[in-house]
């Protein structure tokens, strides 16, 4: 039977030390999440020339599962963003960049099982689906701005204006073939 578990620490907490921020910052608590409550963050590059985003390490994960990763995202200035995972955990070049626009759509994306779903007030929430390709822990799940480039690669680096941001809320890492339902 499922045991429903979000193996991601501070899910909601973006502007934690638990989320490594590179290139970019992190602002608590900016706009009304999916639930009505003020506690999405906003994700915002920096000026400089470099990959913009934040990650987080990967728990214990078991080699060959299948793992759902999943955030929700709203647009502040970017109408698209990347989510990349580990290499080491789960194999090379993978991605996906997401539109946050209209019903949602994804961009190009290599490797992944990808999913997008409308919510109400501008919300989007964003999954990607692997099975891991080696056990144990360090590899990443990473947010990444890509200078609203859908056709993005990997880990873009670009010059930042210190302008372009995506709202975040509820990242959720599990073990499954599908994202369920949010747990904090």
């Amino acid at each position: 039977e499922y045991a429903p578990e979000n193996l991601t620490l501070q899910s909601e907490g973006f502007s934690t030390a638990t989320w490594q921020k590179f290139g970019s910052t992190v602002t608590a608590n900016s706009v009304a999440s999916p639930d009505g409550a003020v506690t999405a963050d906003l994700l915002v590059e920096d000026v400089g020339l470099s990959t913009h985003g934040a990650q987080q390490s990967v728990p214990s994960i078991t080699a060959g599962q299948p793992y759902t990763f999943s955030v929700f995202a709203k647009s502040a200035s970017h109408t698209s963003y990347q989510i990349a995972l580990s290499a080491t955990a789960f194999g090379s070049n993978l991605f996906a960049n997401f539109i946050l626009t209209g019903s949602g759509s994804v961009g190009t994306s290599s490797g992944l099982t990808t999913s997008i779903q409308s919510y109400p007030n501008g919300w989007y929430r964003c999954s990607v689906t692997i099975a891991s390709v080696t056990g144990g822990t360090g590899g990443f799940s990473t947010i990444v701005l890509n200078n609203n480039n859908s056709s993005a690669t990997r880990l873009p680096s670009y010059l930042g204006t210190g302008a372009q941001a995506v709202y975040l809320y509820g990242a959720q890492l599990e073990s499954s073939s599908t994202a369920r339902t949010y747990i904090p």
